[in-house]
């Protein structure tokens, strides 16, 4: 979204007895210059599985998705769609990419380029792409969804509240229990 988050509101549920972490989660956020973005993950499904963002703008929208597996380990393009207007026409954006699967993964393959990078970054001294300090705002960010979700409560940002995290999750889990018995 280009600005920080200053305010998380989440809800995280472990739905299967069987997991110990979360198996479905949304967070609300919202952003320094007023944007709201929506995340929504779950691991329960019935089907392939499916990676999808929309980025819905005052002039157009940005539709991105990866199916049938998962995008990082892929060299299978997103398919990217640009909507313009209410007509429902588009524009298709999909970046090809090489049909042979070696070439392919070595070039194009996200988890390859972004060990590159990272390589790059080490020997040249550039900066990366995604500093330390970016992770640790989507850490905060991720950790304040579940201190929203358990408490009840929107979180501002900076998060630097301290909680015994393994403690919730397994009062979680001894929720999802408490209602499978039910």
């Amino acid at each position: 979204m280009g600005c920080d988050v200053v305010r998380v509101s989440g809800e995280v549920s472990i739905t299967d007895p069987r997991r110990r972490v979360e198996d479905i989660g949304s967070a609300v956020m919202r952003h320094a210059g007023g944007a709201t973005s929506v995340h929504l993950m779950s691991r329960c499904r019935h089907g392939p599985a499916l990676e999808r963002y929309v980025l819905i703008g005052a002039d157009a929208t940005l539709t991105i998705e990866f199916k049938g597996g998962f995008s990082y380990v892929s060299a299978e393009p997103f398919q990217m769609y640009l909507y313009g207007d209410s007509s429902g026409s588009y524009r298709e954006m999909t970046v090809p990419t090489d049909r042979n699967i070696d070439l392919a993964m070595a070039h194009d393959g996200r988890y390859a380029r972004e060990l590159r990078h990272f390589i790059e970054c080490v020997r040249t001294g550039a900066r990366p792409h995604t500093t330390g300090a970016d992770g640790l705002k989507a850490v905060e960010a991720i950790t304040a969804t579940f201190f929203s979700s358990w408490t009840g409560k929107s979180v501002d940002m900076p998060f630097d509240e301290e909680f015994d995290l393994p403690s919730s999750f397994e009062a979680a889990r001894n929720t999802t229990l408490g209602a499978e018995s039910a």
